[in-house]
């Protein structure tokens, strides 16, 4: 299974804890760098060697484009897929949506929908700066289902500054008031160079309690998987049938594609990695030239690691018997050391033919994964 990966970079304005990729949103950029994405696509598609399954539009803010635009770019794609791809999800600001562009969505064969919630609560919106309240989250949550989309994910965000146990309950709960299908519950991570860092080093706003981030953590594992949650991974939380098939094939370290400015792909351990730069980017596709920045083969011994430790984020861990018939050699014997220091430190645990991380691992994964490399 291949899956594909679109960055549509844009964003009215970024929030302050963000680092990601995103540049500003006049409309003739937007028109141009659609024209050129579709290239790209196009491109790589053609070239790929595997039936993409799936295909996850990303941002940025995809929800900001032009509703005349999208259309161009979701008949491009579907020129391409002849209507084959079973999961294909957009995120979405929930200030940006409209009947008509949810509308665009469904007709085109875009069937799941991930909203960038992070709370239901206004003041935490304010704090983040996001552009929507929590009035309009719900609203947009209704229109969606009221256009058809039957696998909507909330994404939402612990572990932020002056934020208490009880905030993020009920930011939870108000979340499954709605009943989504998904939820991405994501600790925040307070990058270097972002708003937020800025204030939390100048004491305006106060360091994020790590404490009060693993209650969180270890909370919302019971609390969701009584409720038919199941989590899949370390941060991701799926009712039956509903897991996101991009992600589950990033994580088993499958086959991608990334297009679109700064994307990544891999191919049988090749990465490659589009242009970050946007006048760059643009040019080389309108002269006929993919803009791949950067492309790197890993040896074997970087990829049996990279395996490993993409699958111990997974809740379902690391299957030996299959881990051997990728690479002709027993997991237990590469990374014998490795494993005996994570079931010592009670960091992973074996369930048959599978080890995987316990809850404890999956809360501390970057120790977990560091002892792999």
């Amino acid at each position: 299974m291949g899956t594909l990966y679109i960055h549509i970079p844009f964003c009215l304005s970024k929030c302050r804890y963000c680092d990601f990729l995103s540049a500003p949103a006049p409309e003739n950029l937007q028109r141009r760098y659609a024209q050129a994405l579709l290239k790209d696509i196009q491109w790589q598609w053609s070239a790929f060697p595997e039936r993409i399954e799936a295909i996850f539009i990303g941002g940025g803010t995809p929800s900001l484009l032009a509703r005349d635009i999208w259309q161009g770019l979701l008949q491009g794609i579907l020129d391409l897929s002849g209507g084959s791809v079973k999961e294909w999800t957009v995120e979405a600001n929930p200030g940006d949506l409209s009947e008509g562009l949810l509308q665009d969505w469904r007709a085109a064969g875009v069937n799941r929908l991930s909203l960038g919630v992070q709370s239901f609560d206004d003041e935490t919106l304010r704090l983040l700066g996001r552009r929507h309240t929590a009035g309009q989250a719900a609203a947009a949550y209704a229109m969606a289902r009221k256009a058809g989309f039957e696998n909507i994910n909330l994404d939402l965000m612990y572990g932020l500054p002056g934020m208490q146990l009880t905030d993020w309950q009920k930011t939870v709960q108000e979340a499954l008031a709605l009943a989504p299908d998904h939820l991405s519950l994501y600790g925040l991570i307070v990058e270097e160079g972002t708003p937020m860092a800025s204030d939390i080093s100048s004491g305006i706003l106060p360091e994020p309690s790590e404490e009060t981030a693993r209650q969180a953590f270890l909370w919302q594992r019971e609390a969701l998987a009584r409720v038919g949650y199941a989590a899949y991974e370390i941060s991701n939380f799926a009712q039956p049938g509903y897991a996101c098939r991009h992600n589950q094939n990033y994580w088993a370290l499958g086959n991608w594609l990334g297009c679109g400015l700064g994307a990544s792909g891999h191919l049988k351990g090749t990465f490659t990695r589009m242009s970050a730069d946007m006048d760059a980017y643009l040019a080389r596709l309108e002269a006929g030239q993919l803009p791949i920045d950067d492309r790197e083969s890993w040896d074997r011994p970087t990829l049996m690691s990279e395996t490993v430790i993409l699958a111990l984020r997974t809740t379902e861990g690391l299957s030996a018997r299959a881990f051997a018939a990728r690479y002709g050699e027993r997991f237990e014997h590469r990374f014998a050391a490795a494993i005996d220091t994570a079931l010592q430190q009670n960091l992973a645990v074996w369930d048959g033919d599978y080890f995987k991380a316990t809850p404890e691992g999956l809360l501390l994964n970057n120790t977990l994964g560091l002892l792999f490399l």
